[in-house]
């Protein structure tokens, strides 16, 4: 479900449901896509194709860092972030921030092929926070920062994660030479206002910043990532040299679809895209947050 559109999974089980301080959390049984996380009644992952989704978000980064040691994941409840960071031997930390501790106990009973012991690992750190408050209140670095959040609809945990203010954050919290994954959203035709939004505050604090578009079949929409950084660049990275670094790090059977022709292709966008990225949206602030009734859903592209 978006702003603009929803669609509709045949499910054949409740597994859990509960309802928080910050959001309603459900866990159901499918026919299509097996079991699927649901946060305020929008699909975060589901069993068939999360890989797709949580190799996107975190290879790129990790890729284009080279040797990443400290990293910190904002969010990613259910731990496959934290499981695909961990594949790295070169992590000796990786810290997780995440606001609703009841997401990552139902995910450790219910979803546990998602964080595969990636919750008990010895280079992972929990702690039950708001992340933008723990960053005010910390000055630890990492070199890879993962923000796998849900959306910054009003009302939301996520709402205030996604403001210029927030960004200057976790420029201040990366090493020289570190780089940022943001979960960006939709990228459909319909909702580009959105995500040229935020694409637009991030690049208003980071040197480079770059888009990256996927297509997820549980989430039935195009989807969007963007890599922020004011040193590396996912663009000057060939696909041959992130398959050598991949043979070098992955065991054969470690990635089912993060390679180097699918990290070259992510990075290529078509023409309107990159017109609606230029003209669309607005930059994001603390004190004009992201407000998704706001936008006109129909407009044209030309």
């Amino acid at each position: 479900m978006t702003p603009s559109s929803a669609h509709l999974i045949k499910a054949k089980k409740i597994l859990f449901s509960a309802k928080t301080k910050y959001q309603e959390i459900e866990i159901f049984d499918t026919i299509a896509f097996g079991k699927c996380l649901l946060l305020d009644g929008r699909m975060q992952s589901a069993e068939l194709d999360e890989f797709i989704y949580h190799e996107a978000l975190v290879h790129p980064a990790m890729i284009t860092h080279g040797n990443p040691q400290s990293v910190l994941v904002i969010g990613g409840g259910e731990g496959a972030t934290l499981r695909e960071t961990l594949k790295y031997s070169s992590v000796k930390r990786c810290l997780m921030l995440d606001i609703d501790q009841q997401v990552v106990e139902a995910s450790r009973i219910f979803l546990p092929r998602w964080n595969n012991g990636a919750f008990e690992d010895d280079r992972t750190e929990i702690i039950y926070v708001d992340a933008r408050e723990y960053l005010e209140t910390h000055s630890e670095k990492f070199d890879v920062i993962l923000i796998d959040i849900t959306e910054p609809i009003e009302h939301t945990p996520a709402h205030y994660l996604v403001t210029q203010e927030m960004y200057k954050l976790i420029q201040q919290h990366l090493n020289e030479g570190g780089i940022m994954a943001q979960q960006a959203g939709s990228t459909s035709i319909s909702e580009l206002q959105i995500f040229a939004s935020l694409y637009r505050t991030i690049a208003s604090v980071f040197t480079t910043a770059r888009t990256l578009s996927l297509q997820i079949p549980s989430f039935s929409l195009p989807w969007g990532i963007i890599l922020a950084s004011d040193v590396k660049d996912p663009l000057k990275i060939k696909a041959n040299q992130v398959n050598k670094k991949i043979q070098k790090i992955f065991s054969s059977d470690s990635l089912k679809y993060y390679s180097g022709e699918v990290h070259a292709s992510m990075l290529v966008q078509p023409a309107y895209f990159k017109e609606s990225l230029s003209k669309q949206g607005k930059i994001i602030f603390d004190d004009e947050p992201l407000d998704y009734t706001s936008f006109d859903y129909a407009i044209e592209i030309y």
